[in-house]
């Protein structure tokens, strides 16, 4: 199984195995697997797609909320604190309306910003057709 470019031992439970991904220790990887719905005297070569599918998921979800924290050190306060985590944190604190509204504006924000560089694509298209 391969996760985030590295190869997980085979012979090895897969609560050991997740180990082997950078920033992924003990109690991140049975956080993982209790959210996956995976027990963890499971080997990693054992795992069926959908388990394996189900810790990917989980595990990319980690890269929008922590790589930030992680590079930028968490900032004084909330200043360094990103959109996305802040969703989640409304989201997770019952917060719905604030988190909803985020989701918009980030929905829009992506929505434009991949408008506008749809149509300077195109235009170089044509200029150079």
């Amino acid at each position: 199984m391969r996760i985030l470019g590295i190869t997980l031992p085979e012979n090895k439970r897969i609560e050991i195995a997740l180990t082997a991904i950078y920033g992924i220790g003990r109690p991140r990887a049975l956080y993982i697997l209790k959210e996956a719905k995976v027990g963890v005297d499971i080997k990693s070569k054992d795992l069926n797609v959908e388990q394996e599918n189900a810790i990917r998921k989980i595990i990319e979800g980690f890269k929008i909320i922590d790589m930030p924290n992680i590079l930028l050190g968490g900032g004084p306060g909330t200043a360094t604190q990103s959109m996305t985590l802040q969703a989640y944190i409304d989201w997770n604190t019952l917060n719905l309306g604030r988190s909803a509204a985020i989701a918009y504006l980030l929905l829009i924000l992506v929505s434009v910003v991949a408008t506008v560089y749809v149509s300077f694509v195109r235009r170089r298209v044509t200029d150079l057709a």
